[in-house]
């Protein structure tokens, strides 16, 4: 993934999979925290076990806090095929 941000904002980023952990979710993730020199980063999806074959939608979020008080929220879906076993 590739988090950009304005000169306005050089700050860390917050990059989560949202509803990671939540009950029906087929994926998982670590959550990263991105320096503000860092702009990419491969994120890890686990994918559970009884996951069934075909495309998935994954929403991946970025936060990012300008001047310690407001909330720069980004966020994308991404579509990920699952194969069969």
């Amino acid at each position: 993934l590739k988090v950009s941000r304005t000169v306005k904002l050089p700050v860390a980023a917050d990059v989560v999979l949202v509803g990671n952990g939540e009950k029906n979710s087929i994926f998982s993730a670590d959550a990263v925290q991105l320096p503000p020199s860092v702009n990419q980063h491969t994120l890890t999806l686990k994918i559970a076990a009884d996951a069934k074959p075909g495309l998935h939608l994954a929403t991946i979020r970025a936060t990012a806090m300008q001047d310690g008080k407001w909330a720069a929220v980004s966020e994308t879906t991404v579509g990920v095929y699952v194969e069969a076993k």
